[in-house]
């Protein structure tokens, strides 16, 4: 197998419905941490956290659906 046939092509039907914000970074060209600043308080995005417990740190699962990308940044950034 080739390198280049294990790149996964994307299209209308298998776009992804909601985004990391590390992927949302890279089709931008900001920062992991500019994005979840961006995106933490709008309306739609999809944030599943789990508390601080006695020894260990909390963590923040976050999804953004793609309309709501487009809202926030605009549909240039996620044309593909």
């Amino acid at each position: 197998m080739s390198p280049d046939s294990a790149v996964p092509t994307v299209n209308a039907k298998t776009r992804p419905t909601s985004y990391t914000p590390d992927e949302l970074a890279k089709v931008s060209h900001l920062a992991p941490n500019t994005v979840r600043h961006l995106f933490r308080r709008q309306t739609g995005v999809l944030l599943i956290e789990r508390p601080e417990r006695m020894h260990k740190r909390r963590y923040t699962t976050m999804r953004i659906p793609r309309s709501v990308a487009v809202r926030v940044l605009g549909a240039e950034f996620l044309a593909a």
